[in-house]
């Protein structure tokens, strides 16, 4: 669910005016719904999705275009126990997590590998027998099992990231933590052809950027094999409840009206005043600018109000 907010900003002018590898144009917001990170074995190498709703080839949108929306009912506070100190925060502080357990209102957020692909994007099952067995928590081929490992290589944003499963004795197997350092140790294996749900914790509210590289072994079991290593793929996650503060600065008599990107929903709105206002969408398209979208308002006679609003 999206949160209302504006801000107004002022700015003295001859007017009056009053007033996420980034995220791509046109992203989309993914809330609320049945979601995976998923980085697909298709014809000789990886491909990198965000995989939305039904298993439907259809639903899947590129890293740059989707933005995860780890929203303001997630907030929890951190347990008790010196087995969840790898979060790095204390005991009570507040975390923002995802569940392995799907949440009526949150995301639900899973790992998939060669799952949920429509026909010719799957993998045949007969060349399941061209992936060779090997153990993810070893240096290499061991022979454990065909799997995917998704390694989280970087996180980038106000907190850190942990992400963990929990046994069926209630002990903490921890897959990722930021705030040591990441490493080869720091992935999720996955299972080819199948998918799984974890526990995400993130520290602090704000927009993260977490860089996955997925790696297999092919060949038959007999040989060495041959590692393939995808590209590393960003995807974008927004934690908490979105804000964004309106500034206005003049260049040579234009303003410029300027707001954090990304900042998800929100909308620049103008009203001639504000002791009736009347509020209606700025049509101008912002441009991205460094970490900012801009409008540029020209020049023009009267007073003119600006807000920021999330519908």
């Amino acid at each position: 669910m999206k949160v209302g907010s504006y801000h107004v900003a002022a700015i003295g002018l001859s007017l009056a005016v009053t007033a996420c590898a980034a995220l791509g144009p046109g992203y989309v917001e993914v809330d609320d719904i049945h979601t995976d990170v998923a980085m697909p074995f298709i014809g000789t190498g990886f491909q990198a999705f965000v995989h939305t709703g039904n298993i439907n080839y259809a639903g899947n949108y590129a890293p740059s275009q989707a933005l995860l929306m780890v929203n303001a009912g997630t907030r929890v506070t951190r347990p008790a126990g010196s087995q969840f100190d790898f979060i790095s925060v204390a005991a009570g502080e507040p975390i923002w997590l995802i569940s392995a357990n799907q949440v009526p209102g949150q995301i639900f957020l899973g790992i998939q590998a060669d799952y949920g692909l429509t026909a010719p994007e799957q993998m045949p099952a007969s060349n399941t027998t061209n992936w060779k067995s090997w153990d993810p928590d070893g240096p290499g081929p061991a022979g454990t099992g065909r799997y995917v490992m998704f390694n989280v290589v970087a996180v980038r944003g106000p907190g850190h990231l942990s992400i963990w499963d929990n046994g069926i004795f209630g002990e903490v197997n921890v897959r990722v933590a930021s705030a040591d350092g990441l490493d080869a140790r720091d992935g999720l294996p996955q299972f080819i052809r199948s998918h799984s749900h974890h526990n995400w914790a993130f520290t602090a509210p704000g927009y993260y950027e977490v860089d996955f590289q997925a790696r297999t072994f092919l060949g038959p079991n007999s040989g060495p094999g041959t590692e393939v290593v995808s590209p590393i793929a960003t995807f974008h996650f927004y934690v908490g409840s979105p804000t964004a503060t309106l500034r206005i600065f003049a260049p040579g008599g234009d303003a410029i009206l300027a707001w954090p990107d990304p900042s998800p929903g929100f909308q620049l709105q103008s009203s001639p005043s504000l002791t009736a206002p009347d509020w209606t969408p700025v049509l101008t398209a912002p441009v991205v600018v460094g970490e900012e979208k801009q409008v540029r308002w020209g020049s023009a006679s009267g007073s003119h109000f600006f807000r920021l609003r999330r519908p």
